[in-house]
């Protein structure tokens, strides 16, 4: 992976792991004073990857901070996804396509078919009230 890659992993692992408990108010004000450069010296020496810059920028954020986060959830694997036996789109749950195609159908239906192929000499004007243009 590319370096800017590694970083935004790395915000994402951070942002996945901890959600609600990371105050993005903070987290901008404590990570926005260290320098890319900084940041990214202090990953390397600590880890490859993006783990390297999550711990980086957790280790940041954590800064004279009285309830730090732990470090322990980083290295937790991802939350399992919970899947559902069920899976449904909502816009055909809704029924909103089919009922469209079935209205469509209907207004088919009731409104009458015209022939191109009707010869314009045969046609009376009580059967077929349609009117013709000649050019």
């Amino acid at each position: 992976m590319s370096f800017s890659a590694n970083m935004l992993n790395g915000i994402a692992r951070l942002i996945s792991t901890y959600g609600d408990q990371l105050v993005d108010d903070i987290f901008i004000e404590r990570c926005g004073r260290a320098s890319i450069k900084e940041i990214a010296r202090t990953a390397k020496e600590r880890r490859d990857g993006s783990l390297g810059f999550s711990e980086t920028l957790l280790l940041l954020y954590n800064k004279r901070t009285r309830n730090p986060l732990s470090f322990e959830a980083l290295y937790t694997h991802k939350k399992a996804r919970t899947k559902n036996k069920k899976e449904t789109n909502p816009i055909i749950e809704n029924n909103e396509i089919t009922d469209r195609m079935e209205a469509h159908k209907e207004t088919e239906s009731t409104t009458p078919a015209i022939s191109p192929s009707s010869d314009l000499n045969n046609s009376n004007s009580s059967q077929n009230p349609q009117l013709y243009a000649v050019i």
